[in-house]
């Protein structure tokens, strides 16, 4: 009684290659080109397959390994194993019927679903290929906001088609905006300008508040010194400093050196492998307009208040009140203490049963009983931050 309509992808080969309608009865599912868009286009993206040689591969063996392989899976012979393999397997009305007959296997080719080898025919023949480059992989879901949004924003039940048309409008110019700079970096020039004249305003302030409290810092730890009391000779403390000085080389090198490479790293566009660029204060531009970095910001603040009320403060309410406890004291210590001792295992398992998205879950039992419905806890990003503070509530309090 349901219908339904799924953006999938098919192969070359193998036409039901996605999982979702692999194994699937082609005489229940239909598999149709997409839907021409309002110009009349109907066009596929084409994923190919790219493959290369690290930069930083020496080895002359493993290079020509690595090139005999590239070389064998774009070949004839690759193909041929592959449906080869399929046919074998007993997939053979799933595979592409020029391919069937092009490796001898033409008896399966009347097994095909006629729909499904039309549209892989037609697919391929309108098809560009897709967009490649830094960041590609996050364009799909970029590119799909506009339509969630006007999905949820029920668009497409406006009866004015020139309000509909301008809504979608704005939509599809703020998604091409958060593209061109979340993945293009294609910021105008005096869009720029603004962000790093607030960029050197804030590390102004940053930098001055650090100085300010490192001279505090400073001044309270320096002992003042004391009228009528010659300060000591540096050669008779040189044996306290020779002593202290890989304890001040181990604190300098793993902690210190980190702190001002990292310094360094935020001003540049950094590559872990090639050359590093300076960019100046651009990163800093980028971080301060970028609204996922401030709702990181409100994310952190209310986990820190969820943390304090609910991970602090009980573990010192249960304190008081097994020192108050007149009778059963030490047995309502050992309750208290066991969680401390169990498995590792024992306690994965235990949460995994607690966060059971199913009615028979313990906490949606719990819930249950005050009239609640099931909840889905770790695949309900709502409930994320509750699903985290709860055990780290519970293994504080332990």
């Amino acid at each position: 009684g349901q219908v339904g309509m799924a953006f999938l992808y098919i192969n070359q080969t193998l036409i039901n290659y996605d999982s979702h309608i692999s194994g699937l009865n082609p005489e229940e599912v239909g598999i149709v080109p997409i839907p021409k868009s309002p110009k009349g286009l109907s066009i596929t993206e084409l994923q190919t397959r790219g493959m290369g040689i690290c930069v930083t591969t020496q080895d002359p063996e493993k290079m020509d390994a690595a090139w005999k392989f590239i070389r064998f899976v774009g070949s004839p012979e690759a193909r041929e194993a592959i449906v080869r393999t399929y046919v074998e397997n007993g997939y053979g009305r799933f595979i592409a019927p020029e391919q069937l007959e092009r490796y001898g296997y033409s008896e399966y080719i009347k097994a095909v679903p006629k729909q499904w080898a039309e549209t892989l025919k037609y697919s391929m023949e309108n098809c560009v290929p897709g967009p490649y480059g830094k960041n590609c992989q996050a364009y799909i879901d970029r590119a799909s906001v506009p339509l969630k949004a006007a999905f949820s924003e029920r668009v497409a039940r406006n009866p004015d088609k020139t309000a509909r048309l301008a809504r979608l409008q704005e939509l599809y110019d703020k998604a091409v905006t958060e593209v061109n700079e979340k993945m293009l970096g294609r910021i105008p020039e005096a869009t720029m300008r603004y962000r790093r004249k607030v960029a050197a305003a804030v590390l102004t302030v940053m930098l001055a508040a650090f100085v300010s409290l490192f001279a505090y810092v400073w001044r309270l730890f320096t002992p003042k010194q004391q009228a009528g009391i010659p300060r000591r000779p540096f050669r008779k403390v040189a044996l306290a400093y020779l002593m202290l000085a890989p304890a001040i080389t181990t604190i300098l090198v793993f902690n210190y050196y980190p702190l001002l490479r990292g310094a360094v790293m935020a001003f540049q566009d950094y590559n872990v492998v090639g050359g590093s660029t300076f960019v100046g204060l651009d990163n800093f531009a980028s971080v301060l307009f970028d609204k996922v970095v401030w709702v990181s910001f409100l994310r952190t603040g209310e986990y820190v208040f969820w943390a304090l009320l609910l991970v602090f403060v009980p573990p010192i309410l249960l304190a008081l009140i097994l020192s108050e406890i007149p009778a059963g004291r030490v047995l309502f210590r050992v309750l208290y203490y066991l969680p401390a001792v169990v498995s590792g295992l024992v306690v994965m398992l235990m949460w995994k049963m607690f966060f059971d998205p199913t009615e028979s879950g313990m906490l949606n039992q719990v819930l249950g009983m005050l009239g609640i419905g099931a909840q889905k806890w770790l695949q309900d990003k709502s409930l994320a931050m509750v699903s985290i503070i709860i055990p780290l509530g519970w293994a504080r309090a332990a």
